[in-house]
């Protein structure tokens, strides 16, 4: 059967978000194809590229556009029945004018609005991740849904929304190469180990509140109890470090600090790979609404199992939170461990995200 093409669209994609969603739908869906096609590549090295990176930027920012690219990307997004395209750049000037999309115009020759009047049958959606939609939801929410199909935001970003049918939460994913087998033997062998390993792997120590962490393991380490001496360790990375290296430290480590922030309060890639292998994970989700986290975690009970803790605004709770996992048991732990990585399979693997935009995203039967 000739399977339906659809396209990520992004300056960058700079979570990576995109990149692995487009994986996932070629790895398993029997319905759907897919390509992610960026303007430029990321600054970070993932396992995982992009299909398509229509230039490479010189010393001055400028953009070399590669010929042979861009035609591939045309000839792609042409024969797509599907496009989510994701705004990503700043647009603290003018909120309304989708930014990106007006590079892509100048990059492919059309723009994509265009494209969709021209093709009734086209769906088009946008996936707001970042500081633009929070900064100017209110002027995005007067024209997402005259644009586009369905509006995917980031957990964080809900709240700000009309929560409307066409907003939609969807699930970052992660795809270990281990077998499952491998990793609960790898979980069991590492909360065997005398140490506790405490990890935070920042890809921007301004974005992910690197001091405040910094501050409150500090605290908590004057405070643990003697026995506890020469027990616990802490390590982090200074960015840019290569993602293959930092999953090997996620292997080894047992309690995972994503980010603390007061305003950007959710989790991402990040904190999924910590998760899937084996790791207690603690990030900054209290932007994340009940409803934002049912509507990702697709029910009330899988949300109730949701394994990310909340470090919450209050550093007193914070420290508070982390010590009294360092004073547990190393067995509760251990079974801890076990449970993200259990929720993990669930929910963030490659296939469950290819079934989620089977069935959800690229869904339009009432």
């Amino acid at each position: 059967m000739k399977k339906i093409k659809v396209c990520f669209l992004a300056y960058t994609d700079y979570g990576n978000t995109m990149t692995y969603w487009s994986h996932a739908i070629n790895k398993y869906s029997t319905k759907y194809e897919s390509k992610i096609i960026c303007i430029t590549p990321h600054q970070f090295q993932y396992e995982i590229n992009h299909d398509v990176d229509l230039s490479i930027s010189n010393e001055n920012g400028a953009l070399n556009i590669d010929q042979a690219k861009k035609n591939e990307a045309i000839e792609w997004i042409l024969q797509c029945d599907q496009i989510i395209f994701a705004e990503e750049m700043s647009l603290f000037n003018n909120p309304r004018r989708y930014k990106s999309m007006q590079v892509f115009q100048q990059i492919l020759g059309f723009h994509l609005l265009e494209l969709k009047m021209s093709n009734p049958l086209l769906k088009l959606h946008i996936w707001h991740c970042g500081i633009d939609y929070r900064l100017a939801h209110k002027q995005f929410d007067e024209i997402n849904e005259q644009y586009f199909d369905k509006i995917l935001l980031g957990g964080d970003l809900y709240r700000l929304s009309p929560k409307t049918k066409k907003y939609y939460v969807p699930i970052v994913s992660y795809q270990t190469k281990e077998s499952n087998g491998d990793i609960f033997k790898l979980i069991l062998k590492k909360f065997n180990d005398d140490i506790i390993k405490v990890f935070h792997a920042p890809s921007s120590h301004s974005t992910k509140g690197t001091e405040t962490i910094r501050k409150v393991v500090q605290e908590v380490f004057n405070q643990l109890p003697s026995y506890l001496n020469d027990k616990v360790v802490y390590e982090e990375i200074t960015p840019p470090v290569k993602n293959v290296e930092i999953i090997e430290m996620k292997k080894k480590s047992h309690i995972y600090i994503d980010q603390y922030h007061q305003d950007i309060g959710g989790y991402g890639i990040s904190s999924v790979e910590a998760l899937a292998y084996g790791n207690i994970v603690l990030s900054s989700i209290h932007c994340m609404e009940p409803d934002a986290l049912e509507l990702q975690c697709q029910s009330k009970e899988m949300a109730k199992e949701f394994p990310i803790i909340d470090t919450s605004l209050d550093l007193e709770v914070f420290k508070n939170k982390l010590i009294k996992l360092l004073v547990t048991p190393k067995i509760e732990l251990r079974d801890k461990a076990i449970k993200s990585f259990e929720f993990y399979q669930k929910l963030f693997t490659f296939k469950a995200i290819s079934n989620y935009f089977e069935q959800i995203i690229f869904n339009f039967e009432e």
